[in-house]
Formats: structure tokens, C-alpha cells, sequence
């Protein structure tokens, strides 16, 4: 029928600065908040380190948050802190036990954080309160044909970060064909281990093909996004 739209779901990042989109272009926060609060399905990274942070949010249907390495074990042992985002409904995990058992298998790179190869989630959902939430983790096989396509596209055998993991995931899972798949809060810095800028041109190369969006700008009209 006329004037109806698809679902729309929106994956934010841990961007401290929310007003520039995955191009470096700008972005009202305050329509921003509005237009990720609209959302039909809100997904969400890791730690939160950006939830004071304006154009944020609110909403919080699904958090995505990393369980292995040092950040994760941050996750177990000190409360992420909301601000007045709120709590998940369910939980994505990166890193399946299935792709922990490869990483303990074979012998250690030369300065390897050992944390890495430590599964965090029940630990994160113990001490986080999470323990009645619905938990899934991303297929391993997806997340080794990730960085495997990463390796090609850099040279470098290095892991996806936890970002790149659930944008891969959500535009390729069957789960989210209904929904237009927009992203914010991306601006590719962080940890130092992952290559940002090469996934940044994986995502950019997703909103070329129409498989992810960027919010609409005020001008645009977010009522009209996705229809």
C-alpha cells in the first residue's frame, strides 16, 4: 500500500563524535536521536562509551559486546555505563567457543594478548545482570570468511574489530532481510590491532550497493527514509 515503509533498523556505533556519518560528513544529533529512537530495531556496540554522548539515543534492542581480549574482560569486571540508553534485549557475542577453540589451538603469536583467547560472555552476562537475556554469537564461519576477505583486502592477518563482526553479520543475515539497514556512530578509530580504514571501505562499499544507508539528513525527511 502507498505511504507505507519497511522496517528500518539501525546499527550504532561507539562514536564519541555522532555528527559526522561513515563519509566524514555531517549529521544533526538531534535528529539524529530522533531518527535512531524511529528505528524499528536499534542495534548497539560493545562498552556504550559514547551513551552521554548527544545523538545518541535512547533506544537499545540488541547490544553486541566483545568477549575476548582486554576489552571484554573489562566487560566482566566493571558496569557499562548507560547513561539513559537503555538496557539490551538480547545479546550478540562476536566470537563463538566454536572460533576460540581455532585461536587456542594453535601456538601464540609473538606478543599475543592471552586475554584474546579467553571467553568472556558468561562471565559479562554474570556481572552485567544479564542472565535472563536471549544470547546468540555470530557464526564462526561467517567471521573467518570476514577476515579472510580483510587479509586479502590488506595484506595483513589481523582480527575484524567487534563493529565490522556485527555489520557483516546483520547485512548478510536472513534475520534482517526485511529491514532497510542504516548505520551512525561509525567513525573507524579505536584499538589499536584492527584495520579501520580498510573496513571502512568495506561498509562504504555496502552503502554503495544498497545494503547499508546512512540517515537521512533533516532536508531529506526521516519519515520518508526507507519507504
Amino acid at each position: 500500500m502507498a505511504g507505507l515503509r519497511r522496517k528500518r533498523a539501525v546499527l550504532v556505533g561507539n562514536a564519541l563524535n555522532m555528527a559526522v556519518d561513515v563519509r566524514g560528513r555531517p549529521l544533526d544529533l538531534t535528529d539524529l536521536a530522533e531518527f535512531i529512537d524511529d528505528c524499528d530495531l536499534v542495534l548497539r556496540m560493545n562498552n556504550l562509551k559514547n551513551s552521554l554522548a548527544p545523538g545518541v539515543g535512547t533506544k537499545n534492542d540488541i547490544m553486541c559486546v566483545n568477549n575476548c581480549g582486554r576489552p571484554a574482560m573489562n566487560n566482566a569486571r566493571r558496569p557499562i555505563e548507560f547513561g539513559a540508553i537503555e538496557q539490551p534485549k538480547r545479546l550478540i557475542f562476536p566470537i563463538s567457543n566454536a572460533e576460540r577453540t581455532c585461536l587456542v589451538a594453535r601456538p601464540p603469536e609473538e606478543g599475543e594478548d592471552i586475554f584474546r583467547r579467553t571467553n568472556f560472555a558468561s562471565k559479562i552476562v554474570s556481572f552485567q545482570g544479564w542472565q535472563d537475556l536471549p544470547t546468540s554469537y555470530i557464526n564462526p564461519i561467517r567471521s573467518h570468511c570476514l577476515r579472510r576477505r580483510l587479509a586479502d583486502a590488506t595484506g595483513l592477518d589481523i582480527l575484524p574489530s567487534t563493529g565490522i563482526r556485527i555489520v557483516d553479520h546483520v547485512v548478510s543475515h536472513p534475520g534482517f532481510a526485511d529491514f532497510d539497514l542504516y548505520i551512525a556512530g561509525f567513525t573507524f578509530e579505536g584499538w589499536i590491532g584492527h584495520e579501520y580504514l580498510a573496513e571502512q571501505k568495506f561498509i562504504l562499499t555496502w552503502c554503495a550497493e544498497g545494503r547499508l544507508h546512512i540517515p537521512p539528513t533533516p532536508a531529506q525527511g526521516y519519515a520518508a527514509s526507507g519507504s
